[in-house]
């Protein structure tokens, strides 16, 4: 501990002795009292908040809660100051789906559908879906409440990670090769495979690999306060 290194060498340092608990427990004090003003600073910035400061947040802009948790929440709250402020031209709708989510502006993209007053989603990772804790039809509504009036989504697919090693053989050349063929292959694709955690298959902890495209139909039925 510094402050037991700074007295004179008159005072007894070691780790039993009164000086050092003395300064111990200050410096513990001053450690809490600093962690305490940065979570009162952090109370400011509604991505950093939580609780009950969170729920004022909320009551501030006329959200409620529900059952969400603090990180689906702050999302509502987010969407509804979007709501205020989205201009509901295309730039505007990304910037603010990108914030929410904390994705890149690239990350997600929007195109005309057949259909007159509906829109599609070209891009939109599943990570971001995932991560967000919502369902594809709750955020297919997110969405739809920064969209201008009458305007709705169409059938949409989330974007997946999941892929295959280039260079690995079809289903039919699988299905006519022996297992020896098969065996071959194999030891010839090891030495150069390059393992991708967010696009190979998962361990069973579920810690590592990609994902599946997830398909969502227009729907009705949703659960969030809105």
């Amino acid at each position: 501990m510094d402050n037991v290194k700074r007295l004179p060498d008159a005072y007894y340092k070691g780790e039993d002795g009164n000086n050092y608990k003395l300064l111990h427990l200050n410096e513990l004090a001053v450690t809490e009292f600093k962690t305490d003003m940065a979570a009162v600073s952090d109370c400011l910035d509604v991505m950093k908040s939580t609780g009950k400061t969170l729920d004022l947040y909320g009551e501030m802009v006329g959200q409620s809660r529900g059952k969400l948790d603090d990180a689906q929440y702050r999302l509502l709250i987010l969407n509804k100051i979007g709501r205020n402020l989205c201009k509901g031209n295309y730039n505007d709708v990304i910037a603010l789906l990108a914030q929410m989510f904390n994705a890149e502006l690239s990350d997600i993209v929007f195109a005309e559908a057949e259909d007159p007053c509906k829109i599609t989603i070209v891009k939109f990772p599943l990570d971001l879906l995932t991560n967000a804790g919502f369902s594809g039809e709750q955020t297919v509504l997110i969405i739809e409440m920064l969209l201008p009036v009458c305007i709705r989504l169409t059938d949409i697919e989330f974007n997946g990670t999941f892929e295959f090693m280039d260079g690995a053989l079809t289903y039919g050349e699988m299905a006519a090769s022996t297992y020896g063929d098969m065996n071959n292959v194999i030891c010839e694709l090891l030495p150069t495979f390059d393992y991708d955690a967010a696009a190979g298959f998962g361990n069973i902890e579920q810690t590592i690999g990609g994902t599946l495209s997830l398909a969502v139909s227009d729907s009705s039925t949703f659960d969030l306060p809105i």
